[in-house]
């Protein structure tokens, strides 16, 4: 990694990541990808395509969201309120009742 430069910086999912280093041949790959690699397959949930689905269907339902906090949520696919309401502690925002019941309600459409 020393010495490389930052091509592009944006919020990927669990999924993406793993096809993104699926894609490195493996005499290119070093520690640091390996254990990524491995971290990834230990909690992957869903597959990049219904990750997606998964965040364009959040970002329309739920105008407060932006694009990173909807990613990890398909990473995470919380099921209660409490474990939604953990991603917005942080935030100068809080989500209705109504809001994080729409978000558990889509969630469960994708999880597996």
């Amino acid at each position: 990694m020393i010495g490389r430069k930052i091509l592009d910086a944006r919020t990927a999912t669990l999924g993406e990541v793993s096809n993104i280093l699926k894609d490195i041949p493996e005499t290119e790959i070093g520690f640091e990808q390996m254990k990524t690699v491995e971290y990834v397959k230990s909690v992957l949930k869903i597959p990049q395509e219904k990750a997606e689905k998964l965040i364009e269907e959040l970002l329309s339902a739920v105008e407060k969201l932006d694009r990173a906090k909807a990613t990890k949520l398909a990473d995470i696919l919380p099921t209660t309120e409490d474990e939604v309401r953990a991603f917005f502690v942080k935030e100068m925002y809080i989500l209705t009742d109504a809001e994080i019941n729409k978000i558990i309600e889509i969630i469960s459409k994708y999880k597996s």
